[in-house]
Protein backbone atom coordinates (compact mmCIF):
# COMPACT_ATOMS: atom_id res chain seq x y z
CA UNK A 1 0.00 0.00 0.00
CA UNK A 2 1.32 3.22 -1.10
CA UNK A 3 0.44 6.49 1.04
CA UNK A 4 0.57 9.76 -0.28
CA UNK A 5 2.88 12.37 1.89
CA UNK A 6 1.12 15.33 0.42
CA UNK A 7 -2.38 14.06 1.72
CA UNK A 8 -0.64 13.15 4.79
CA UNK A 9 1.18 16.75 5.26
CA UNK A 10 -2.70 18.26 5.08
CA UNK A 11 -3.87 15.83 7.80
CA UNK A 12 -1.88 16.76 10.43
CA UNK A 13 -2.25 21.02 9.73
CA UNK A 14 -6.48 20.80 10.29
CA UNK A 15 -6.20 20.06 13.82
CA UNK A 16 -3.42 22.71 14.25
CA UNK A 17 -5.69 25.44 12.52
CA UNK A 18 -8.67 24.22 14.17
CA UNK A 19 -6.46 25.19 18.39
CA UNK A 20 -5.10 28.28 16.65
CA UNK A 21 -9.16 29.52 15.46
CA UNK A 22 -10.22 28.41 18.79
CA UNK A 23 -7.84 30.30 21.13
CA UNK A 24 -8.14 33.38 19.15
CA UNK A 25 -11.97 33.08 20.26
CA UNK A 26 -13.23 35.91 22.39
CA UNK A 27 -14.72 34.66 25.75
CA UNK A 28 -18.66 35.52 26.03
CA UNK A 29 -17.47 38.37 28.49
CA UNK A 30 -16.31 40.19 25.94
CA UNK A 31 -18.19 39.72 22.86
CA UNK A 32 -20.43 42.81 23.84
CA UNK A 33 -23.62 41.92 23.70
CA UNK A 34 -25.97 44.60 24.46
CA UNK A 35 -28.87 43.17 27.14
CA UNK A 36 -32.39 45.25 27.35
CA UNK A 37 -33.24 46.61 30.59
CA UNK A 38 -35.72 48.01 29.46
CA UNK A 39 -37.74 49.53 26.07
CA UNK A 40 -41.23 51.53 24.90
CA UNK A 41 -41.66 53.90 22.62
CA UNK A 42 -40.77 56.66 24.74
CA UNK A 43 -36.92 54.74 26.40
CA UNK A 44 -34.86 52.17 25.54
CA UNK A 45 -32.63 51.32 28.49
CA UNK A 46 -29.45 48.61 28.02
CA UNK A 47 -26.60 47.50 29.64
CA UNK A 48 -23.63 45.18 27.81
CA UNK A 49 -20.48 44.19 29.66
CA UNK A 50 -16.98 45.00 27.64
CA UNK A 51 -13.93 43.91 29.26
CA UNK A 52 -14.00 45.05 33.34
CA UNK A 53 -16.72 47.61 32.83
CA UNK A 54 -20.36 47.36 32.54
CA UNK A 55 -21.53 50.05 30.04
CA UNK A 56 -25.37 51.26 30.72
CA UNK A 57 -27.18 53.12 27.92
CA UNK A 58 -29.91 55.37 28.80
CA UNK A 59 -32.00 56.73 25.71
CA UNK A 60 -34.93 59.64 26.62
CA UNK A 61 -36.30 59.46 22.82
CA UNK A 62 -39.45 61.12 24.26
CA UNK A 63 -37.15 63.83 25.74
CA UNK A 64 -35.97 66.09 22.75
CA UNK A 65 -35.51 69.32 24.44
CA UNK A 66 -32.27 69.61 25.74
CA UNK A 67 -32.17 70.88 29.35
CA UNK A 68 -29.02 68.76 29.94
CA UNK A 69 -27.67 72.10 31.83
CA UNK A 70 -29.67 74.21 33.60
CA UNK A 71 -31.44 74.84 37.71
CA UNK A 72 -33.65 72.94 39.35
CA UNK A 73 -36.43 71.69 37.84
CA UNK A 74 -35.77 72.76 34.68
CA UNK A 75 -33.02 70.19 34.08
CA UNK A 76 -32.62 66.65 32.37
CA UNK A 77 -30.59 63.78 34.36
CA UNK A 78 -30.73 60.32 35.72
CA UNK A 79 -29.70 58.42 38.35
CA UNK A 80 -28.44 54.28 38.63
CA UNK A 81 -28.90 52.86 42.20
CA UNK A 82 -26.92 49.44 42.38
CA UNK A 83 -27.84 46.73 44.84
CA UNK A 84 -23.63 45.60 45.56
CA UNK A 85 -24.82 43.00 47.22
CA UNK A 86 -27.76 41.59 45.65
CA UNK A 87 -29.63 40.91 48.79
CA UNK A 88 -32.73 43.36 47.60
CA UNK A 89 -32.55 46.01 50.37
CA UNK A 90 -30.99 49.07 50.76
CA UNK A 91 -27.86 48.81 52.99
CA UNK A 92 -26.86 52.06 54.68
CA UNK A 93 -22.75 52.43 53.65
CA UNK A 94 -22.82 49.80 50.96
CA UNK A 95 -25.30 50.14 48.47
CA UNK A 96 -24.29 52.78 45.33
CA UNK A 97 -25.70 56.06 43.47
CA UNK A 98 -24.12 56.68 39.95
CA UNK A 99 -24.92 60.40 38.70
CA UNK A 100 -23.76 61.00 35.61
CA UNK A 101 -22.54 64.69 34.87
CA UNK A 102 -22.31 66.73 31.66
CA UNK A 103 -18.40 67.16 32.09
CA UNK A 104 -17.74 62.80 31.38
CA UNK A 105 -17.86 62.83 34.78
CA UNK A 106 -19.62 60.76 37.49
CA UNK A 107 -20.86 61.24 41.10
CA UNK A 108 -20.50 58.42 42.95
CA UNK A 109 -22.48 58.74 46.49
CA UNK A 110 -22.75 55.76 48.75
CA UNK A 111 -26.49 55.08 49.88
CA UNK A 112 -27.12 56.16 53.70
CA UNK A 113 -31.43 55.68 53.44
CA UNK A 114 -34.07 55.69 51.06
CA UNK A 115 -33.35 59.70 51.17
CA UNK A 116 -29.96 60.56 52.16
CA UNK A 117 -26.51 59.56 50.50
CA UNK A 118 -23.04 60.46 51.59
CA UNK A 119 -21.26 63.30 49.59
CA UNK A 120 -20.13 62.87 45.68
CA UNK A 121 -16.94 61.15 45.07
CA UNK A 122 -15.32 60.68 41.61
CA UNK A 123 -13.56 57.48 40.85
CA UNK A 124 -11.21 58.31 37.47
CA UNK A 125 -12.14 54.45 36.34
CA UNK A 126 -16.32 55.15 35.81
CA UNK A 127 -16.92 57.43 33.15
CA UNK A 128 -20.15 58.91 31.27
CA UNK A 129 -21.85 61.29 28.58
CA UNK A 130 -24.57 62.81 28.52
CA UNK A 131 -25.73 63.96 25.64
CA UNK A 132 -28.39 65.40 22.78
CA UNK A 133 -28.16 63.66 19.76
CA UNK A 134 -29.24 61.10 17.45
CA UNK A 135 -29.01 57.05 18.31
CA UNK A 136 -29.44 53.90 17.26
CA UNK A 137 -33.19 54.11 18.38
CA UNK A 138 -34.02 57.18 17.73
CA UNK A 139 -33.26 59.44 14.62
CA UNK A 140 -34.50 62.80 15.83
CA UNK A 141 -32.13 64.38 18.53
CA UNK A 142 -33.03 63.36 22.28
CA UNK A 143 -31.23 63.32 25.45
CA UNK A 144 -29.12 60.38 26.52
CA UNK A 145 -26.69 58.91 28.71
CA UNK A 146 -23.61 56.52 28.37
CA UNK A 147 -22.18 55.45 31.82
CA UNK A 148 -19.34 53.48 32.00
CA UNK A 149 -18.99 51.03 35.33
CA UNK A 150 -16.37 48.92 36.67
CA UNK A 151 -17.70 45.65 37.05
CA UNK A 152 -15.95 45.77 40.69
CA UNK A 153 -17.38 48.51 41.52
CA UNK A 154 -21.05 47.18 40.72
CA UNK A 155 -20.36 44.02 42.75
CA UNK A 156 -18.37 41.60 44.48
CA UNK A 157 -19.61 39.02 42.08
CA UNK A 158 -21.30 38.50 38.49
CA UNK A 159 -24.68 40.14 39.19
CA UNK A 160 -25.92 43.64 40.96
CA UNK A 161 -30.00 44.44 41.41
CA UNK A 162 -30.33 47.90 39.71
CA UNK A 163 -32.37 50.94 39.84
CA UNK A 164 -32.90 53.85 37.50
CA UNK A 165 -34.76 56.80 38.12
CA UNK A 166 -34.58 59.27 35.03
CA UNK A 167 -35.59 63.26 35.45
CA UNK A 168 -36.86 65.50 32.29
CA UNK A 169 -37.06 69.03 32.56
CA UNK A 170 -40.56 68.81 31.00
CA UNK A 171 -42.18 65.83 32.32
CA UNK A 172 -40.61 65.22 36.36
CA UNK A 173 -39.65 61.72 36.95
CA UNK A 174 -39.99 58.38 35.75
CA UNK A 175 -39.27 55.38 37.61
CA UNK A 176 -37.43 51.69 36.43
CA UNK A 177 -39.00 49.26 37.05
CA UNK A 178 -41.05 51.71 39.91
CA UNK A 179 -40.76 54.13 43.06
CA UNK A 180 -41.14 51.60 45.44
CA UNK A 181 -38.43 51.12 48.60
CA UNK A 182 -35.45 51.19 46.65
CA UNK A 183 -34.68 47.13 45.91
CA UNK A 184 -38.21 46.21 46.22
CA UNK A 185 -38.57 46.07 42.75
CA UNK A 186 -35.42 46.16 40.37
CA UNK A 187 -33.47 44.71 38.02
CA UNK A 188 -31.34 41.90 38.19
CA UNK A 189 -28.23 42.47 35.47
CA UNK A 190 -25.50 39.45 34.95
CA UNK A 191 -22.11 39.20 33.78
Amino acid sequence: MKINLRSFRHIIWLPIIALLFLASCKKDDDLSTKKEIYADANHAIHYKSIGSNIQFTIDVISDEDNELVGTWPLVDFCYIYVDRNSNTILDPGVDLLFNPRNNGTVCVATLMSQNSTSACSYYPDVTASSLFSATENSATPHVNYTVNIPKSTLSTGNTANIVIHIHSSKTGWEYFPSNNSLFNSHYKISW
